[in-house]
C-alpha cells in the first residue's frame, strides 16, 4: 500500500473533510481515503464498455465491413492426455 502526504490543502477543504468524516464516524484520514478510492479506483468494464473500447480502436483503422471478419468452424476437443 502506497502512502500520500498533501500539503496545502485549502481550509474550506479541510473543514468539508472533516464534517463529512465526523457526520460518518470515521476519521478524516479514513474519509479522504474513501473518497480517493471512490473516484479512482478501477471499475470493471461492461461488455457493452468493452465493446465499444474495441470498436473504437478498430474504427481509428479503418474498421471493418460486416463479413470481412468470419471466425473458422471450431473442431472437436483433443483428447486429454494421459499420465501412464
Amino acid at each position: 500500500m502506497a502512502t500520500l502526504t498533501v500539503r496545502n490543502l485549502d481550509d474550506a477543504v479541510h473543514a468539508n473533510l472533516r464534517k463529512q468524516a465526523a457526520e460518518k464516524g470515521r476519521s478524516m484520514e479514513a474519509e479522504a481515503r474513501a473518497a480517493l478510492t471512490e473516484k479512482y479506483a478501477r471499475k470493471p468494464l461492461t461488455g457493452r464498455e468493452f465493446f465499444d473500447g474495441i470498436r473504437g480502436c478498430l474504427s481509428e483503422s479503418g474498421g471493418f465491413k460486416e463479413g470481412e471478419w468470419v471466425l473458422p468452424d471450431r473442431s472437436p476437443p483433443r483428447d486429454p492426455p494421459t499420465f501412464e
